[in-house]
C-alpha cells in the first residue's frame, strides 16, 4: 500500500505520522518527498515505516510508478498537471474545512484523476515503466533513453522531477549514470548538452 493510501486509510496526517517515526525522519519535507513519490526512504527509516504502518506499506510500494489511489491531478495555467493529496493545498473541503474525501474529488475544481491502464504502467518489456503518469510525450529523446537504460534505478515523478536510486537529480546527472552503463556494455553513450563526451 503506497504512503499516501495508508494515511489517509488510517486518518494519520503526514505531520503526525512524521512524529511517530520519532528520530528517524526530522525533517516535515522529507515525508512529503516520500508520499509525492520523489524520494525512496534510506533502509533504517523503510524498516520503521514498515513497523509503523503494520506491515502495510512496504519498499515495494515505494518503487512502484503508479500514484497513490488518494491523489488527484490538479490542472496548471500552463496546460502541465501537479499531483495533490488530500493534505494539499488546493484540495477541496467541506463546509467545516474538512478535506473531501477523495472519491467526492472528480471533476469539479479543475481535478482530474489520472488513472493509469495496465499496459501504461508496463514499459515494452513487461518491467513497470520509469514513469510514473505514462506519458512521455513531452520529454526529449535522450531523457526516454537514459531512464531505459537505468531501468528501475530511475523513474520520472508526477511533479515532473527525476529520481536516480531514491533521489532527486538533474537531467546531466541522469544521462551521465546512463552513460556509464552503455560504455561499460559497449554501447555508444546519449549525447546530451552539459555532458561531456570523453568517452569516445
Amino acid at each position: 500500500m503506497k504512503l499516501a493510501d495508508y494515511l489517509y486509510e488510517t486518518k494519520t496526517t503526514p505531520t503526525h505520522f512524521r512524529r511517530m517515526l520519532g528520530e528517524v525522519v526530522t525533517c516535515r519535507s522529507t515525508i512529503w518527498k516520500y508520499l509525492m513519490g520523489e524520494r525512496i526512504p534510506q533502509p533504517r527509516v523503510m524498516v520503521a515505516i514498515t513497523l509503523r504502518s503494520g506491515g502495510a506499506v512496504r519498499l515495494e510500494d515505494f518503487l512502484d510508478p503508479r500514484p497513490p489511489q488518494c491523489a488527484r491531478f490538479m490542472a496548471r495555467d500552463d496546460g502541465t498537471s501537479r499531483m495533490i493529496l488530500p493534505w494539499s493545498k488546493g484540495w477541496p473541503t467541506d463546509e467545516h474545512g474538512d478535506p473531501l474525501p477523495p472519491s467526492d474529488v472528480g471533476d469539479h475544481d479543475e481535478l482530474q484523476r489520472q488513472e493509469l491502464t495496465d499496459a501504461e504502467a508496463l514499459s515494452d518489456d513487461g518491467e513497470p515503466a520509469p514513469h510514473c503518469d505514462g506519458e512521455a510525450t513531452d520529454m526529449t529523446q535522450p531523457m526516454e533513453r537514459a531512464l531505459r537504460v537505468l531501468g528501475t534505478r530511475a523513474r520520472f515523478t508526477p511533479s515532473g522531477t527525476f529520481l536516480l536510486d531514491g533521489r532527486i537529480t538533474d537531467n546531466r546527472r541522469l544521462v551521465k549514470a546512463a552513460n556509464e552503463i552503455l560504455l561499460s556494455t559497449g554501447q555508444p553513450p546519449i549525447r546530451y548538452p552539459g555532458v561531456e563526451n570523453t568517452y569516445e
